[in-house]
């Protein structure tokens, strides 16, 4: 659907939104360093006169049962280009615990968004 994902604006943002489902979802901005427009406001300026005829917003949550978090938590600094002894690896595994809720398989973590429906009347 044209509009609903933002651009990144970082390869190594890019990279950790193309590697895992979350990407940057999860993540403090500053350290994904991905564009955090909603897609919406960068489509909807650039169709002109091609505007859809109406438009609504969805809810939802993409949700991933983790059977290793710190595991996980490793995967996405590597992702995002961080050498082994980065101070921020320990920070980024606190802020997934956080987040995820524990369950018989493990941790699930949750990312609430929000996406654009966009409809055109074809004649």
């Amino acid at each position: 659907m044209p509009g609903v994902s933002s651009s990144p604006c970082h390869s190594r943002g890019r990279q950790a939104a193309r590697i895992s489902p979350f990407g940057a979802a999860c993540l403090p901005r500053e350290w994904h360093g991905e564009d955090e427009t909603p897609g919406i406001d960068l489509v909807l300026p650039r169709l002109g006169s091609d505007l859809p005829d109406r438009s609504d917003a969805t809810d939802w949550t993409f949700s991933l049962v983790l059977p290793d978090l710190a595991a996980f938590a490793a995967f996405q600094a590597d992702r995002l280009g961080w050498m082994p002894d980065d101070p921020r690896r320990p920070q980024l595994f606190d802020h997934l615990h956080k987040q995820a809720v524990p369950t018989p398989a493990g941790f699930r973590l949750s990312c609430h968004r929000r996406s654009a429906i966009l409809v055109w009347n074809l004649p």
